[in-house]
């Protein structure tokens, strides 16, 4: 088969490595799953971020042997409008000005957008003539080219991974116009990937345009990197370049943001120390701050007196580290409020880690019976569930092992191998 691969995300990852999140790292592992197998004949194509993907392309020695489809040189002006927008974005998003000073910043960002999207059926971001050669564009992040609508010889395919910016956007401050814009062009001859089916039944709620049997899940698997570190030594020397006390400690990474529901994290852990009077205990969250977060939101927590000193936040963990610091911890949390899949609880398992986390959206799928599930919103269940594990050193080895044996469900050869099937499928 012949297979076009969007890497637009890759491209995005190589410019801005704060975008190297588990859309980047999911899309990147399919790449190379992809290109392995004898039954595809893969070429990268890009619908955003062009003008990053050659440099990615060059770094990468696996991927650098492929063909790209390049982008027409028409296409360099509306990127660094899109790359401009993306800035304009992210300042207002994190940007320290007033409510008064990023109005011109907004009007701006809605002006761009407007341009982008109604110039969007006049360009070519994709080589055509290559595009008619292929039997599958696989588009992992962008929207569709109007160009690849009318090419009715090619299979589409769309990889769904959450509906949180439409669904969830006013609650979460979530901007929806991308992905609404996104679905909004599914019809019924477009094949879908979600990666659980609680995105699945999301998206089949929420568009009747799309054709359900056509809409297929395939779930994601953990990296490599994560494993039970048993040298005692290394996590040791993780913890103190992160400065995580030599005390034991309960685990949290995510970006911090209202989604991850971190209050309800920081809550039970207060309450927990409180309640039982324990003094060697403390709360870790990896992570960076999304919208001030830190400074607003998180801010009340942190001035309490009990948690002062008792609440880290290392802040970026580099890749390599991941294990130590997972397999060093007591447990790892994630009360998140919606999630399209959760990679960081099934991390965790993989390192052996017993998890607490939601009861709702995705996560049991992940989960399954090898955790404590709780409702995210409650602080009494959460707060028994950390006394238990901190107690009881023999359901923390029981859910260890459960944590690892469930982990071994999920993985990357199995999403690629099921990923080769759908394309089979749908040219059948």
């Amino acid at each position: 088969m012949k297979v076009a691969f969007d890497i637009s995300m890759l491209g995005l990852g190589h410019h801005l490595p704060a975008a190297r999140t588990g859309i980047y790292r999911t899309v990147e592992t399919i790449a190379y799953g992809l290109v392995a197998s004898p039954e595809c004949a893969v070429s990268f194509c890009a619908t955003q971020h062009w003008k990053y993907v050659p440099g990615y392309l060059q770094g990468n020695q696996v991927f650098s042997k492929y063909r790209y489809l390049k982008t027409p040189a028409s296409m360099q002006l509306a990127d660094s409008m899109g790359t401009l927008l993306l800035s304009i974005s992210n300042r207002i998003q994190n940007g320290e000005e007033s409510v008064i000073q990023k109005l011109p910043l907004k009007i701006a960002r809605q002006i761009l957008h407007r341009v982008l999207t109604v110039g969007a059926a006049d360009t070519n971001p994709l080589d055509l003539q290559a595009l008619c050669k292929m039997d599958i564009v696989h588009f992992t992040y962008s929207k569709v080219p109007t160009q690849v609508m009318r090419e009715k010889r090619v299979v589409r395919f769309h990889t769904v991974y959450d509906l949180i910016p439409i669904l969830h956007g006013k609650e979460f401050g979530f901007e929806n116009h991308f992905l609404k814009g996104v679905i909004d062009e599914l019809g019924q001859d477009d094949w879908i990937i979600c990666i659980s089916e609680a995105t699945k039944n999301d998206l089949c709620n929420y568009t009747k345009k799309i054709d359900p049997d056509k809409v297929l899940v395939i779930y994601l698997a953990a990296s490599e990197l994560f494993y039970p570190c048993t040298d005692p030594e290394k996590v040791r020397e993780v913890r103190q370049r992160y400065g995580v006390p030599d005390a034991p400690y309960f685990l949290s990474l995510c970006t911090l943001e209202r989604r991850k529901n971190l209050e309800t994290i920081i809550r039970s852990f207060s309450q927990l120390v409180e309640s039982q009077q324990i003094d060697d205990l403390n709360l870790v969250l990896v992570g960076g701050s999304k919208e001030n977060y830190k400074e607003t939101v998180l801010k009340a927590f942190f001035d309490n007196p009990r948690l002062q000193n008792r609440v880290i936040l290392p802040g970026y963990v580099a890749d390599p580290d991941l294990a130590p610091l997972y397999s060093g911890s007591l447990g790892f949390i994630y009360p998140s409020l919606y999630e399209g899949f959760g990679l960081p609880p099934l991390e965790a398992m993989q390192c052996g880690v017993p998890v607490i986390t939601s009861n709702t959206t995705s996560l049991p799928e992940v989960v399954g019976d090898a955790g404590f599930m709780v409702s995210p919103t409650d602080i009494e269940a959460m707060c028994h569930a950390m006394l238990k594990l901190y107690s009881d050193s023999r359901l923390w080895s029981e859910l260890s092992a459960k944590a690892q044996a469930r982990a071994k469900l999920f993985s990357w050869k199995r999403c690629t191998d099921e990923t080769i099937a759908a394309y089979k499928k749908s040219l059948a």
